[in-house]
């Protein structure tokens, strides 16, 4: 068991190669080292945040409708869809695939004596999916009142979901990580990413759209610790890239985020060219 031992292709930050096409680097491109080293699992545990962001922006909206039921459920409907579409795709990145990626679960179970088993983390996804149902249930009955009570509930259980799953995989990864007994960027690579499939482009847009904040919300937007969670996935995403694949990557990078944004990613001495 553990990660498959097929030859990975250089990543462009292992290389410092310029993107084909001609695409070469700017002279921004020779920036000064990372404070930190990339971590690959950034791809999943900062999911986890944007989760519970994603979420709190649909409750946010039921609240901002006062008691215009009609406005309420409108408002909250496109927000909750597309915060359970990511979370499926972070569901995957977790379960896996079958033929296409081990996910995060086995690959904790290979490589850290069962963690993910003992830690029971294959129920966390089954338990969340009747309260989910009830909030579908209270939506497409466009009950105002059902929906809040249901959707307070789900809210409270994944955010439980998401603890439970902390408490195993962030003690697991770290000794994984200080014991240097796994090639986390391979392992990633082959055993999680894959999951993501064709929703690659939402996944990594979503993510850093809702880490930034909403344009009309100034309290969040641009948030630091928010903001550090961007940078944590885009160095991720990096780390993971050939040159070929950082070109499309680079570029949904820069749709998904305000141009201040992209600066103080800069300012955190990584830099991605995104000004290029």
């Amino acid at each position: 068991a553990g990660v498959p031992g097929a030859a990975v292709s250089p990543t462009a930050a292992e290389t410092g190669a310029s993107a084909p096409g001609g695409e070469a680097p700017s002279s921004e491109a020779a920036a000064p080292p990372l404070r930190l080293p990339p971590d690959p699992f950034a791809i999943v545990h900062v999911a986890h945040r944007v989760s519970a962001l994603a979420l709190q922006a649909a409750a946010d909206a039921l609240k901002a409708a006062g008691d215009d039921e009609e406005a309420q459920v409108a408002g909250f409907r496109p927000l909750w869809r597309k915060a359970m579409r990511f979370d499926a795709v972070h569901a995957r990145m977790e379960e896996g695939v079958p033929g296409v990626a081990q996910g995060l679960f086995a690959l904790l179970d290979a490589e850290c004596a069962g963690a993910a088993r003992t830690g029971a983390l294959s129920s966390v996804h089954e338990d969340l999916e009747p309260m989910r149902a009830g909030v579908e249930a209270a939506l497409e009955a466009g009950d105002a009142l059902s929906l809040s009570l249901a959707f307070a509930g789900f809210q409270d259980m994944d955010a439980d979901h998401h603890r439970r799953e902390d408490e195993v995989i962030t003690p697991s990864l770290e000794r994984l990580q200080d014991g240097h007994v796994l090639d986390t960027t391979r392992a990633v690579k082959e055993c999680v990413l894959p999951a993501v499939g064709d929703e690659e482009q939402f996944f990594i847009q979503f993510a850093l759209a809702t880490l930034e904040g909403p344009p009309h919300d100034s309290a969040a937007r641009g948030d630091i610790h928010h903001v550090r969670d961007a940078r944590s996935l885009v160095a991720a995403i990096h780390a993971l890239s050939s040159s070929e694949e950082w070109v499309q990557r680079r570029a949904w990078i820069k749709e998904a985020l305000s141009p201040d944004v992209i600066l103080r990613l800069k300012d955190e001495a990584f830099d991605l060219t995104l000004t290029s």
